[in-house]
């Protein structure tokens, strides 16, 4: 099956595929359309990655006459877009553009008063749309297995290569809603109870959204031997996530990288749901709330223990 999935979205949004890309690695040869830097990722598990931002694909998405993104170049059997299309107008526009496809449209992420699972809603999408996949299996193996890391032998797969938890505990205090984190006080006392309570080099993580707490942490922590690292290039971001003895950060995209890559993960959901955003991969707890006490750090020090066993 050629299959064209468009789905411009955020990092942790855009990886919510990647249980299904896993599904199909041997059964679609995939084109995947959407943003940098979650394309990114996913581009070793599909035939091709395009950006949209770059490709002409905002022509879907307006009444420009004479342009047209360059799916033309490759036909597709199916043409599936997960974004909003109140009026039809979008599906119109991709079945003038694929007349030999068959064209299926989404809403970006479930409803919000669903109990479903981003990824296994995506997953469910496809195999309405008649992909050879089955969605539960497909959602089930997530939580199993570290996807991201995994790579194709024969029928079955297998680490590659196999990563030992020989680096730093990793914290990245942010995401990019500001209502699903903690303070940055909070974050300060966490590495601090942790560098008290376990014997390994600390590194804190700060992205783009985070560009503003920069000179707040290293004031803060000029005098600790917490190395911080702002924006690494994908080259470094993932051995030091594969490689982390521990990872605790938000309801973000890097929390969800962090989990695929295998890493023992632990995430501070403050203001989303649980059940629709959980990151996948197999050696990952939850903390849930809004405040952020001491029983917090406390409960968050316990469960970072159980992971590290």
């Amino acid at each position: 099956m050629r299959l064209l999935i468009i789905r411009p979205a955020a990092l942790g949004d855009t990886l919510m595929l990647m249980p299904s890309l896993h599904a199909l690695r041997q059964k679609a040869e995939t084109i995947l359309v959407g943003r940098s830097p979650g394309i990114n990722f996913l581009a070793p598990h599909v035939r091709r990655v395009m950006n949209y931002e770059t490709h002409g694909w905002h022509a879907l998405f307006t009444d420009e006459k004479g342009t047209a993104p360059s799916l033309l170049l490759h036909p597709a059997d199916l043409a599936l877009l997960f974004h909003g299309d109140p009026d039809g107008r979008v599906a119109a526009r991709l079945r003038t553009l694929l007349p030999c496809a068959r064209v299926k449209v989404f809403p970006g992420f479930p409803p919000a008063e669903k109990e479903t699972h981003v990824a296994l809603y995506l997953a469910r999408c496809l195999q309405a749309s008649g992909c050879p996949i089955e969605a539960e299996r497909a959602f089930k193996e997530a939580l199993r297995f570290p996807l991201l890391s995994l790579w194709n032998i024969g029928e079955g797969f297998t680490l590659s290569p196999p990563v030992k938890a020989t680096g730093r505990a990793v914290f990245h205090p942010g995401s990019g809603g500001k209502t699903k984190n903690h303070p940055p006080r909070f974050w300060l006392k966490l590495i601090d109870c942790f560098g008290a309570s376990f014997p390994f080099p600390l590194a804190l993580l700060l992205g783009p959204a985070e560009e503003e707490l920069l000179s707040f942490f290293r004031d803060r922590l000029q005098k600790s031997e917490t190395e911080i690292l702002f924006c690494p290039e994908k080259e470094t971001l993932m051995p030091l996530l594969a490689q982390s003895r521990l990872f605790a950060g938000h309801d973000s995209g890097i929390t969800h990288l962090a989990a695929m890559l295998g890493a023992p993960t632990l995430a501070f959901f403050r203001s989303t749901s649980v059940v629709q955003w959980r990151p996948l991969g197999p050696k990952v707890r939850i903390i849930e709330g809004d405040h952020c006490g001491p029983d917090v750090l406390e409960k968050a020090l316990a469960q970072a223990e159980d992971l590290l066993k």
